[in-house]
């Protein structure tokens, strides 16, 4: 067995005992991937369609210019990529943490679930801004 079949073993296992003995842990991780969930599917569900109508589509508004940039109707999906990443980078650094020192778990804990409501809510607003 490689080192890095080792490492990856011991890093399941700490996951599986992160999940288990946190109960914040486990349900920021699982509030997260569903707010994950429903920030990839808005896209999907309002974007996707206007994608054969306007190749670009509005992606940023400014107060005081109104719409100051445009792009293809696939850079919607810049924003939950980046909710993607950040969840795995959480649960890694969660995971990591966990038997060192938990404030700092329960900082990514929060911070993550914090994260993925500005996320959602930058969807929206995109969404908001495209109908």
């Amino acid at each position: 067995m490689s080192r890095f079949q080792k490492r990856a073993k011991q890093f399941w296992k700490s996951f599986r005992e992160l999940v288990k003995q946190s109960p914040l842990s486990r349900g920021s991780l699982l509030a997260s991937f569903l707010i994950f969930i429903v920030t990839l599917f808005l896209p999907i569900w309002r974007i996707m369609p206007l994608a054969k109508e306007q190749p670009f589509i509005p992606l940023h508004y400014n107060v005081y210019f109104g719409v100051d940039r445009f792009g293809p109707w696939y850079y919607a999906f810049v924003i939950p990529s980046l909710g993607l990443l950040f969840v795995i980078i959480s649960a890694v650094m969660q995971t990591y943490f966990f038997q060192r020192e938990r404030m700092l778990t329960q900082f990514f804990a929060w911070s993550t679930l914090f994260l993925e409501l500005i996320f959602f809510l930058a969807m929206v607003l995109l969404i908001l801004l495209n109908i």
